[in-house]
């Protein structure tokens, strides 16, 4: 489902501006109002601060920046807060050494109506390696795995999610189903016949890929491993 796609493209989107703005200029305050204009937010409600360190700008680096805020709106997407932080930035190479941060209750809008909440995503690694981890309370779980189903031609008339995997009643009976990771995608396998589900997968050039998941009857965990060199290089 590629409107489902959106955190992560998002995510790798934020920390590709990140890395971008910051290549051909050196003064801090220039540094400050480039990323905060290149940031696709509505509003004025966002902080950018950036240290500059002289040995650094020698070494092709800006130390650190970042970037945090609370009630954005991005396109469709609405984020409660942000706080992302880029360390070692590469003023030519536009590498980032070191990536930290989280979203927190991220919603974005579903395909054919409704939306999507992601109560946190956690970040962390560097450039060619940043790992993800997004959390969903049960009900965000639920709308997912239903609006996946009923692009697939498979309208749920009750789904909930326990700590045995998703409880669906599918054509007048009531199975339990268990998602898995499979080719770097989320994807639940057949039922009562039908082919393989696709839940949240990366598109053919993608430069991420779902490495885990976590269900209970808590919420849903999604790891995920994002390539950022690969958007910077058009992937």
């Amino acid at each position: 489902m590629r409107s489902l796609l959106g955190f992560l493209l998002f995510t790798a989107a934020l920390i590709s501006l990140l890395v971008f703005v910051a290549g051909p200029v050196v003064a801090r305050p220039l540094v400050a109002d480039l990323v905060r204009s290149a940031l696709p937010f509505d509003g004025t409600d966002l902080v950018v601060t950036v240290d500059v360190d002289g040995f650094d700008l020698l070494g092709g680096q800006v130390r650190e920046i970042r970037v945090s805020g609370e009630g954005l709106v991005a396109d469709d997407a609405t984020i409660g807060s942000l706080d992302l932080t880029a360390r070692h930035v590469g003023l030519l190479s536009r590498d980032v050494d070191d990536l930290t941060g989280s979203i927190q209750d991220l919603t974005i809008p579903l395909e054919g109506g409704g939306s999507l909440t992601v109560a946190s995503i956690d970040l962390s690694g560097s450039t060619s390696d940043v790992a993800a981890m997004a959390s969903l309370v049960p009900a965000g779980a639920e709308s997912l795995v239903a609006a996946a189903l009923a692009d697939a031609g498979l309208a749920v008339d009750g789904i909930a999610l326990t700590d045995d995997g998703f409880e669906l009643e599918l054509l007048g009976q009531r199975i339990t189903v268990v998602l898995a990771v499979a080719d770097g995608a989320v994807v639940l396998p057949s039922i009562m016949g039908s082919d393989t589900v696709a839940i949240l997968a990366p598109a053919d050039g993608d430069p991420w890929r779902i490495t885990a998941l976590t269900t209970s009857s808590s919420g849903l965990k999604v790891e995920a491993s994002i390539d950022v060199a690969g958007y910077l290089d058009g992937g």
